[in-house]
């Protein structure tokens, strides 16, 4: 069984390099897909958070400290 090398005579097909692979300093994605991919994370995370302290915060405070078990 012949082992495969890598032809570098060909380019690479894949459309995202690893970011040590390019050569440059910059990032090997686009602004875009760097913003969409923050997004995508950050919608549940607020979601996460805010709604949780909305049912808190949606009876008063004073009934709250004020009640009796």
């Amino acid at each position: 069984m012949a082992v495969r090398t890598h032809d570098y005579t060909r380019p690479d097909p894949s459309p995202v390099r690893p970011a040590g692979m390019t050569g440059e300093a910059a990032a090997a994605v686009t602004p875009l897909v760097y913003v969409t991919v923050v997004a995508i994370a950050g919608l549940p995370a607020l979601v996460a958070t805010a709604l949780p302290g909305r049912v808190a915060l949606r009876v008063r405070p004073v009934t709250v400290a004020t009640a009796k078990e």
